[in-house]
């Protein structure tokens, strides 16, 4: 099936396959195999959802089998390879890396046992893998393994390639190397909590960082390098995320991983349990920890040795959980299912929800809207003022991600063309989510000059994901003279879009 591209149904065999010899190593390394190969279809397919479940799944496949088989070369290599070139956003590069080391010291005791080109590709991983590290010699000496292994082909040609690029590199090129740890664990827990103190997150979490690596067991340190990346991230997006579009994803990812350290080496302490059963719960589906997190809370929640606090708190997330899971069940609806009668179902169930805001005074455009669908994430959303020949006048909205990543984001694609993103900086907010919510132009264009009478445009622009629902409305207004207000025809996802032009 995986020789002719049905890796979908490759992927349901070796899932029973799994299932009937949960010991095998060898089924676990094959369905990972199947499932890295599957989330590359499904990504170039634009089903980023289902692309990044698969790797998620894949990963956890390969730590299965390595596992079980710690001498399996082919789970080690197919690790590190698949570990370096999936985005830094799951985390595994450093993963990758042992991976791929460890398949290294099972050639080195058995040399001349696999074909020379699978050597070949195990030393060019190496290489990418250890340029990623900064390791620059290293990757150095691993592509020249690779040469002297295989002369022409795609490893070789990988290898040529970094070659070539570490030749090219300036000979004083700074080296990526990770942060020295200066003082000690005591020290840069103080200043990370002076830190956390002052709210200065970013600063807190250097840190902290630091000194939970010298002392992985210390429980205050780890739940504030927690707090800190977590606050980090709740702080919304800014001018960073142009420079870097994954760093609030990384955030999520890093705040994952620390908890689920912390909760692999101290089980039993509950306060440990609850925040990570809570992260995982409350982050990103892409994160892939909801089920995880619901089995600790039932746990937690039904507990009788536990405080009255921490059982209430336990319970409340688990809510949280489930009422999670069942919006992403109706969002997957949506998306694969769009024409379904079911879907106006549940379009319907997201009745009206204010977001009341500060009433504006003077002449003024008010423009009130209804978002009619609730996905994983807020979606990205907004609105805007063109005049009668499609001119842009003025930005009234625009969701947080979107208007910092600017020309680089691709959800909001009218609103990019139209736009320019001219003047969005003052602008951008952060993103709303379902429900009424309402804007106000005070009739000055981009320059503060008020806008001569005439008709104007109003327009929305909405893009939920995952699940890729999208919908745009538009009305034409006469501003100046009478008052007058129109309303867009109602959509499923914008049941209600409504412009009023006031004098006072």
């Amino acid at each position: 099936m995986r020789a002719e591209g049905r890796f979908k149904e490759a992927v349901f065999v070796l899932r029973q396959a799994v299932e009937a010899l949960p010991d095998n190593a060898d089924a676990h390394y094959r369905l990972a195999e199947s499932l890295g190969e599957f989330s590359g279809k499904q990504a170039d397919a634009g089903d980023f959802t289902g692309a990044m479940a698969n790797v998620i799944e894949a990963f956890s496949e390969l730590d299965r089998a390595t596992t079980l088989d710690p001498g399996h070369f082919d789970a080690h290599l197919y690790y590190g390879a698949f570990a370096i070139n999936v985005p830094p956003l799951f985390g595994k590069q450093q993963a990758g890396l042992v991976h791929l080391e460890r398949a290294k010291s099972l050639a080195e005791r058995n040399p001349g046992a696999r074909p020379a080109a699978q050597t070949a590709a195990l030393y060019r991983f190496l290489g990418q893998a250890y340029l990623a590290a900064g390791r620059t010699e290293e990757a150095r000496t691993a592509w020249e393994k690779t040469l002297s292994l295989e002369s022409e082909g795609e490893s070789a040609e990988a290898a040529k390639k970094g070659l070539a690029g570490l030749k090219a590199a300036p000979a004083d090129a700074a080296v990526k190397t990770a942060p020295a740890e200066t003082g000690d664990a005591a020290s840069l827990k103080a200043a990370g909590k002076a830190a956390v103190a002052a709210g200065k997150w970013a600063e807190a979490a250097d840190f902290l960082r630091r000194a939970v690596r010298l002392d992985t067991t210390d429980v205050e340190s780890i739940l504030l390098l927690a707090r800190a990346l977590g606050e980090e991230a709740d702080f919304g997006y800014d001018e960073r995320i142009y420079a870097d579009q994954n760093w609030r994803t990384n955030l999520a990812f890093e705040v994952a991983r620390v908890l689920e350290t912390a909760h692999r080496r101290i089980p039993d302490d509950p306060n440990i349990q609850l925040t990570y059963a809570s992260v995982c719960v409350g982050m990103p589906f892409f994160v892939g920890k909801i089920d995880e997190g619901l089995a600790i809370l039932e746990k937690m929640s039904k507990n009788p040795n536990l405080p009255d606090s921490l059982q209430a708190e336990a319970a409340y997330q688990l809510g949280l959980g489930y009422r999670k899971k069942g919006r992403a069940v109706w969002a997957g609806l949506a998306k694969n299912s769009p024409d379904a009668p079911q879907v106006a179902s549940v379009y319907r169930e997201f009745g009206l929800r204010e977001n009341p805001k500060p009433v504006a005074a003077g002449e003024r455009v008010e423009v009130s809207f209804h978002l009619g669908f609730q996905d994983e994430l807020e979606p990205q959303t907004a609105v805007w003022v063109e005049d009668a020949s499609g001119r842009h006048i003025r930005t009234l909205y625009v969701s947080g991600f979107s208007g910092f990543a600017k020309e680089k984001q691709v959800v909001l694609p009218e609103f990019a063309e139209r736009t320019r993103f001219e003047e969005t900086d003052g602008i951008t907010g952060a993103s709303i989510d379902w429900g009424k919510h309402s804007v106000s132009w005070n009739l000055l264009d981009r320059q503060g000059k008020r806008v001569p009478s005439g008709r104007y445009t109003l327009r929305i622009e909405v893009s939920w994901w995952p699940s890729m629902r999208y919908e745009t409305c538009a009305a034409d207004l006469q501003v100046g003279g009478k008052p007058a207000e129109v309303s867009a025809p109602k959509e499923p996802l914008i049941p209600f879009f409504h412009v009023r032009y006031l004098k006072k």
